[in-house]
């Protein structure tokens, strides 16, 4: 996809998101780069697990199933 047909489907919020990583990333230490990149994939995974219909943890907040 070429970057024209990217903004073309972003948002403006996501073009914001994106250029604000942009400009913070490359002044992050190796840690902090380290845990941006798991808190990325967790919500990934958490994104993919409800699109999936596999998400069974229970809302911020709300009791588990075991209690």
């Amino acid at each position: 996809m070429t970057e024209t047909a990217v903004k073309e489907v972003m948002t403006d919020k996501e073009r914001k998101i994106m250029r604000t990583f942009g400009e913070v990333i490359p002044k992050l230490t190796e840690g902090e780069k380290d845990y941006l990149l798991g808190l990325g994939e967790g919500m990934r995974v958490s994104i993919s697990k409800t699109a999936t219909g596999q998400n069974t943890a229970p809302a911020a907040g709300q009791p588990s199933r075991t209690e």
